[in-house]
């Protein structure tokens, strides 16, 4: 039996973690496993700082979604001059010549900087701020682009905004998932496994157990290949789940404050999935 393994988080176990754990578990009953982690293989900085030093050093792929991004992109341009237009035009020097690509989550793609939908409002109430503050967050936005001789679009608010900067340089944005679904061969090893596997922290039919489970039940299904989930809870039935393109799901706990998921317990119940999965 072939199985392809890829798990998004599953409560406190990161992604690979708990990937190797379940297919550990079933190569541990006799099956040929593949286990892929959906992440670019790129560097994924938390700073601005971290950015402007992987930029220097030539990076030519960056996932940016664990960038922490409160103003704009102005830290990121402090590391080339004090004056915003100035420094703008050191970084597209800098990146003149190569073409680089941005990792980030697909839903930001093409978010704008301004307006009503645009990320400076939306961070503003999500931040848990009221009309004024958005609308202060909106003209703070649009002055900066002021600043810089840019224009919104689709895109510039990516990143927290830094996406209008990275834009101008030339940067090229790429879903994280598809990217990495193209780079490792995904779809191409769903077609050759008899199942597929994925994880994620909570199952419920509204998110479905995220973006990741999303992508990876698309592809199963694209394959006619069955897609089970290991998840800390499944909150769904079974006759939703197949609506959902999901064969089966499997949970740790179904207790309302669960407790944090560990590898022993984790891989006691990737132990039992692999028992019932096995032909």
């Amino acid at each position: 039996m072939r199985v392809l393994v890829a798990s998004d988080d599953v409560g406190e176990l990161d992604a690979r973690t708990a990937a190797d754990v379940i297919g550990r578990a079933f190569h541990d009953h006799g099956a040929q496993v593949a286990v892929v982690v959906l992440a670019p293989d790129a560097p994924r900085p938390t700073t601005q700082a971290e950015l402007a030093r992987l930029l220097a050093e030539g990076a030519d792929v960056v996932d940016l979604t664990a960038l922490d991004v409160p103003d704009f992109g102005a830290a990121l341009l402090r590391t080339f001059d004090d004056d915003p237009a100035a420094a703008l035009d050191a970084l597209r020097r800098q990146l003149a010549g190569r073409t680089l690509t941005v990792a980030l989550d697909g839903e930001v793609l093409d978010v704008p900087l301004t307006g009503l939908g645009g990320w400076a409002v939306n961070h503003s109430r999500e931040s848990g701020g009221d009309i004024a503050d958005g609308l202060a967050a909106d003209t703070g936005a649009r002055g900066w682009l002021q600043q810089l001789g840019l224009d919104d679009g689709p895109g510039s608010g990516a990143a927290g905004g830094l996406g209008a900067i990275l834009l101008a340089c030339g940067a090229r944005y790429v879903d994280r998932i598809t990217y990495a679904m193209e780079a490792t061969g995904f779809e191409a090893s769903a077609s050759q496994a008899d199942v597929v596997v994925t994880g994620c922290t909570d199952l419920d039919f509204h998110a479905k157990g995220g973006v990741l489970v999303e992508r990876v039940v698309q592809v199963g299904e694209a394959a006619l290949r069955p897609v089970i989930v290991v998840a800390r809870r499944n909150f769904v039935s079974s006759r939703e789940l197949r609506t959902a393109g999901i064969e089966a799901a499997y949970a740790l706990t179904a207790d309302i404050e669960p407790e944090p998921v560990t590898v022993e317990g984790f891989s006691e119940l990737a132990r039992r999935v692999a028992r019932t999965w096995r032909f």
